[in-house]
């Protein structure tokens, strides 16, 4: 199986929307590729994706910070939207190609059809998601808190280029 090969050589791809299956391939191929004993190969990881669970979007981006010593590289080809664009953000090498997109907005939930109490609760959790989201392009691109808030009200789509001078990435 090719996807096999690759994944033997340290190539991860998500080119798909994240659901909780997909983050937990993913975040099990970069443990075990962790554990191997093979110190010079940097796992990198293909990203062309228009988002999804942003829960597993997370799992993905923590396990990237986990298996650091590895510096994981993240390249967008095609696009990097909305969790997927956090997945890019996280890696140790973060890099476009030229004709990529990249797009940021805050998480967004189903729709209600719930009862009001589980209303308030997806409510928090939602705003916690939000927080946290915010808090990570805070940290990895220098801008402040209120311009990430600001530009994650909308979405916000950038080519390559603008995402390397947002600070989404390192280079194109």
């Amino acid at each position: 199986d090719l996807l096999e090969v690759l994944y033997c050589e340290g190539l991860i791809f998500i080119g798909q929307e994240i659901t909780k299956k997909l983050a937990n391939s993913v975040v099990g191929l970069m443990v075990h590729l962790d554990q191997e004993d093979q110190h010079d190969r940097h796992p990198t990881m293909f990203i062309n994706s228009p988002g999804g669970f942003a829960l597993g979007g997370l799992a993905i981006y923590d396990t990237l910070d986990l298996v650091r010593g590895k510096e994981v590289q993240t390249i967008a080809i095609g696009i990097a939207a909305s969790i997927a664009s956090v997945v890019l953000i996280g890696g140790g090498l973060r890099v476009a190609m030229h004709n990529a997109k990249v797009m940021i907005r805050q998480p967004r939930m189903k729709m209600f059809r719930d009862e009001a109490s589980e209303i308030v609760l997806e409510s928090r959790i939602l705003l916690d998601l939000r927080l946290s989201i915010t808090e990570i392009y805070v940290r990895k691109t220098g801008r402040t808190h209120m311009s990430i808030t600001r530009d994650l009200e909308v979405e916000k789509f950038m080519t390559a280029k603008d995402a390397e001078n947002y600070g989404i990435i390192d280079g194109v």
